[in-house]
């Protein structure tokens, strides 16, 4: 993928500490049964003080892939939902991946890495600027006070390579289990972040300008999970695509709206193949198609 000024250096580390406090804290609140669930994990996980530390060599994981695999499960609870089954871990605002589902490495991995595979056109642009946005709003939360989300939706058109045929996927990213600090002397922030000349809020060109984001380290994971919302979204661009009928031609309405259709029952075909033969819709859908 080609450079974009959108390429910045993030800073990133994976560690557990904040996912093992958060698991703390769900427990120190008062319900028995996530002590049942979590509590034999985060004693195995202090056993072994390595893992809450900041990791930057992934070589560290490896003799500890069972109990890292149990404890990134609780994150994702078992479920016959083919959409649930898209998730994965990756590093802090990266991505490289270091946990994903079977699901997950097949349709967004690269083959043989644990990369996932950013197409190099205006939605890699956008999911590099979606991630540093989203990097600049957690430095923003911590050290100046603003309110920021930890999730953040994005739906995304993807173009199945075996049909031809547009789909919409949801993009979801988890923040909760990340921490940022400065590298070293702490950075000036903007006083606030809404522009006095617009009025709105910042664009994340103008967080970059004030924000240095290679200033700060990352640590944690980020969880990802992908949703298939064709249907939903294809029915939305159905009704925009009648309302504005009027103002073109019937030829590229007609031609809208046949592709949309197209879209949609490529899905319903692809959700009842799901359910019949047990969440390996992708291999099976080939023979439909």
């Amino acid at each position: 993928m080609e450079k974009t000024p959108f390429d910045v250096n993030i800073n990133s580390r994976l560690s557990f500490k904040p996912l093992v406090e958060v698991l703390r804290k769900n427990i120190a609140d008062g319900n028995p049964g996530l002590k049942k669930l979590y509590g034999h994990l985060i004693e195995e996980i202090e056993l072994r003080p390595q893992l809450l530390e900041s990791i930057s060599d992934l070589e560290i994981l490896k003799p500890h892939t069972e109990l890292i695999q149990q404890i990134l499960a609780t994150i994702f609870p078992p479920t016959t939902s083919g959409n649930e089954n898209l998730h994965a871990v990756a590093l802090p605002f990266t991505f490289h991946t270091v946990y994903y589902s079977r699901l997950f490495q097949l349709l967004f991995l690269k083959p043989g890495k644990e990369e996932i595979n950013i197409p190099n056109d205006e939605i890699g642009e956008n999911l590099n600027k979606e991630k540093l946005y989203f990097a600049c709003h957690m430095i923003l939360k911590k050290y100046c006070g603003y309110h920021s989300q930890e999730l953040t939706s994005t739906v995304y058109p993807y173009t199945d390579p075996h049909t031809g045929l547009t789909k919409f996927l949801e993009l979801k990213l988890d923040a909760r289990f990340i921490d940022v600090s400065p590298v070293g002397d702490m950075p000036e922030l903007p006083e606030e972040i809404v522009s006095r000349d617009t009025k709105t809020v910042f664009t994340v060109e103008e967080l970059m300008h004030y924000i240095p984001v290679d200033k700060f380290v990352f640590e944690g994971l980020t969880i990802v999970r992908v949703n298939d919302v064709t249907e939903t979204e294809v029915i939305s661009r159905i009704k925009n695509s009648l309302l504005h009928i009027n103002a073109f031609s019937d030829a590229v309405v007609y031609k809208e709206l046949e592709d949309h259709v197209q879209s949609n029952r490529v899905k319903r075909i692809k959700d009842w193949d799901h359910s019949f033969f047990q969440g390996k819709w992708p291999l099976c859908l080939f023979r439909f198609t």
